[in-house]
């Protein structure tokens, strides 16, 4: 996270990720994620994947609101 809050949403739950904060996902666990910004104000946050191995699976589709 470089800016604002969001919340990162798990198979295990939710979790608020503030500035600083940093979260990281093993591959082939299956464990579904995806960030919701519930605060009026913008987030800003990298996302680093790699998909030199394409296999298939199930994924939440990503929107993004203004």
């Amino acid at each position: 996270m470089l800016q604002g809050t969001v919340v990162l949403i798990t198979d295990a739950g939710e979790t608020p990720m503030r500035p600083g904060m940093a979260a990281g996902f093993a591959a082939g666990t299956g464990d579904a994620h995806h960030v919701v910004n519930r605060s009026d104000e913008p987030a800003v946050f990298l996302e680093i994947g790699d998909r030199r191995r394409a296999t298939p699976r199930a994924t939440p589709t990503m929107t993004w609101w203004r």
